[in-house]
């Protein structure tokens, strides 16, 4: 009787595995959805990817010229002028410090970030002068053919009594600067392949640099001064400041978010700077290029490796500006097993600036600053 009561009892367990495997999906099914499933993602980032690949260049000249003069570790001026003096004073935006929960749809930051406006000019001209036991020695002599001479000057220059008092300039030489990153990628599922490649490069050569300064610590007293001054004071406090600023950058200056921690605050910071170093250069090239590029395609299971069609991107310098002076070029390839391309988007950019000038301009500068009161 104990063995007829276990086999009703295996029984039942068998009709009740078999009713309810009836109900699941094979593996067989399960295997294919899960497939699906992953195609379908596949498809998914592909498509993002190929959306994406237009924002992924920097399309805004400032920013991206800004960039490549900080590699020097100066402050960049964009764009280099001549009308920028040691003593200048500026009011520049910055972005805030502080962690926001949300900032506004429409706030242009790009537009705000890294502006200045000049507000005033201190006179430091009796900061700018040498120590009198100060040497200076003879010009470089060159051959004929352009190479060094043997013979140098090795006494040191008297001084010209007629240029007693004015602001002499020093030479210097910033080394020239050439930055290449490149990455591709290539995939398949399936039939569907993504092919992506990206690239960037940049490069500065700065000729005939010269500079002129300051003592930055009478700067910062001659500043100082400058905000307790009943007539400029009043660039100093940072409301009076802001309403200024709004006049001439836009109301987005005076926008305010909340915080993570609560409470409100500006967007955007200001501070108060004076110049109190200068460079110059008289000649002056500076590139920068990038692009991206995605691409998705159907493979063809026929084709040989050897037959694969790269997804080439090249950035260089456009040739209409093309002196020899080339812009560092990256070749990018992501190899493909496809025989067309069924979606592709990309976008590059170039800008390139090869110039002499008549008078040096500046291009950067150093600086110290004073909190808003």
């Amino acid at each position: 009787m104990a063995d007829d009561g276990e086999d009703q009892n295996t029984g039942a367990k068998r009709a009740w595995w078999r009713r309810i495997s009836a109900r699941l999906p094979s593996f067989r099914q399960v295997a294919k959805g899960l497939g699906l499933l992953a195609v379908a993602v596949f498809v998914f980032l592909a498509v993002v990817s190929v959306y994406n690949s237009s924002q992924a260049v920097d399309d805004y000249i400032p920013r991206s010229w800004n960039a490549a003069i900080e590699k020097l570790g100066i402050v960049p001026l964009y764009p280099p002028q001549e009308d920028v003096y040691v003593g200048d004073v500026f009011l520049a935006v910055e972005p805030s410090t502080q962690q926001f929960k949300k900032l506004p749809n429409n706030l242009r930051d790009e537009a705000m970030m890294g502006r200045s406006v000049k507000i005033g000019h201190i006179d430091l001209s009796s900061h700018m002068d040498r120590p009198d036991d100060t040497r200076y020695f003879g010009d470089t002599k060159l051959e004929k053919d352009g190479t060094l001479s043997m013979t140098q000057p090795r006494v040191a220059v008297v001084p010209d009594p007629l240029e007693a008092g004015r602001v002499a300039l020093s030479n210097l030489v910033f080394p020239a600067i050439s930055l290449n990153h490149g990455a591709s990628a290539s995939g398949l599922l399936g039939a569907l392949g993504l092919s992506a490649a990206g690239g960037s490069a940049t490069k500065i050569v700065l000729s005939h640099v010269q500079a002129y300064g300051a003592n930055p610590y009478a700067a910062l007293v001659k500043l100082d001064m400058f905000c307790k001054d009943d007539l400029t004071r009043g660039f100093c406090i940072e409301e009076i400041a802001r309403a200024h600023l709004a006049y001439m950058v836009g109301d987005d200056i005076l926008k305010t978010a909340v915080l993570k921690t609560g409470g409100k605050d500006y967007i955007f910071e200001i501070r108060i700077f004076i110049v109190y170093r200068a460079y110059l250069t008289r000649s002056l090239q500076v590139g920068r290029a990038d692009g991206a590029e995605t691409g998705l395609f159907s493979a063809v299971p026929e084709r040989k490796d050897d037959d694969q069609a790269p997804l080439d991107m090249t950035i260089e310098q456009p040739e209409a500006q093309n002196d020899g002076s080339q812009v560092a070029t990256i070749a990018v390839s992501a190899a493909n097993n496809t025989s067309a391309v069924e979606a592709g988007r990309g976008s590059k950019r170039n800008y390139w600036v090869n110039e002499k000038f008549i008078r040096p301009l500046v291009f950067g500068y150093r600086s110290v600053s004073m909190k808003m009161r």
